[in-house]
């Protein structure tokens, strides 16, 4: 009988150091668990910020679209004076006459292949070193357009940067310039 008892006290003790040796791998399981969660919530917190990031870079693309340099003359408000320099050459180069001509100039009616259309005039851009104001960054830019192509009512400009503008109606660089956003880029002239 001693030798039962002996055996069962001996089976006792190896079940207990089983339990213990089970309860041993299963805290080292939980705590593997816990550490993986906090690497994978870790990495999760990295992916968002990088996400952020290219948003953020997306946006900064967007922003600067059309342009192929940095800042030039930074101001707040709406659209500033062109710098001092240029405002000066343009002084001295009048482009534009300030009275109407007289009536005594008047002209014949122009050949149907002279008359200016959107497409004819957007054409004319081809090739033109710019200053554009960005009102969210209160810059200006500079820009040159590229290649201009107008065909079946579809105007597109490419920008140097590779940017492309396709309108069917009005492009909108003719609404920046309507609105005094666009100006000669004299130093690149």
């Amino acid at each position: 009988m001693r030798d039962a008892e002996a055996r069962a006290v001996a089976a006792e003790e190896a079940g207990e150091e089983a339990i213990e040796a089970a309860n041993t791998i299963i805290d080292a399981q939980r705590a593997k668990i816990k550490r993986l969660r906090a690497e994978r919530d870790m990495a999760r917190d990295i992916v968002a910020r990088a996400a952020d990031h290219v948003r953020g870079l997306q946006a900064t693309q967007e922003r600067r679209m059309y342009y192929d340099t940095p800042r030039i003359v930074p101001r707040p408000g709406q659209p500033p004076p062109l710098p001092q320099e240029q405002q000066q050459q343009q002084q001295q180069q009048p482009g534009c006459v300030s009275q109407p001509p007289p009536a005594s100039l008047k002209a014949s009616k122009p050949a149907a292949g002279d008359v200016l259309t959107l497409h004819s005039l957007v054409s004319l851009l081809q090739g033109l070193r710019l200053l554009l104001w960005w009102p969210g960054d209160e810059v200006w830019y500079r820009m040159r357009v590229g290649d201009v192509a107008a065909e079946g009512g579809l105007t597109t400009v490419r920008y140097e940067t590779g940017e492309q503008e396709e309108q069917k109606e009005r492009l909108i660089l003719l609404s920046l310039i309507e609105a005094g956003q666009v100006a000669w880029d004299r130093a690149q002239l």
